[in-house]
């Protein structure tokens, strides 16, 4: 059994809009990058995932926004996995990538909570990975209806009640 880090749509484009920032966007990249830390460590495989958005969005495949964020640790032998849809197992090298690394255990954090996460936590248990969630490693952005901190204690919950063990980084291991 392998476990690597799944690191989802940490990019430029959403830290871009001064008075729209990720709720703890600032700690959730700290977070982030302690959990790099831990899985290279272990020698364990540290897997990007980054979102390709059309024309005008602040992902667009080619633009800046669509760069891995600069304050992340990545290597240039990390792999990169490029998506234009909300599912990270659609349409994407990511299957043949895990089966490569021999993957069984994914460690999912990044953004947004709502909507790419929460697609790689049900895609990934129901493509048969064990999933752990890094609670304070993954979040979204204030919408109109909820803030962000209840949308992220929401999905914590229906995931840990039906998909992974919700785990703070501090107790993530990845050793064997």
């Amino acid at each position: 059994m392998t476990r690597a880090l799944l690191i989802v749509d940490v990019q430029v484009g959403m830290y871009a809009f001064e008075d729209f920032q990720p709720y703890r966007g600032g700690a959730v990249i700290g977070a982030i990058n302690r959990l790099i830390e831990k899985a290279r460590k272990a020698d364990r495989p540290v897997i990007f995932v980054r979102h390709a958005g059309r024309e005008g969005h602040p992902l667009q495949a080619g633009s800046s926004g669509h760069a891995i964020d600069p304050r992340l640790h990545i290597n240039d032998a990390d792999p990169i996995v490029d998506k234009s849809h909300c599912v990270a197992f659609r349409g994407t090298t990511l299957v043949k990538q895990l089966t490569a690394l021999n993957v069984t255990e994914l460690v999912i954090c990044g953004l947004q909570t709502d909507h790419c996460v929460d697609s790689a936590v049900r895609i990934a248990v129901d493509r048969g990975y064990k999933v752990i969630i890094a609670a304070d490693a993954h979040t979204t952005y204030d919408t109109e209806y909820l803030p962000a901190k209840s949308i992220i204690q929401h999905h914590e919950a229906v995931w840990s009640d039906s998909f992974g063990l919700v785990q703070p980084v501090e107790s993530i291991e990845f050793a064997a």
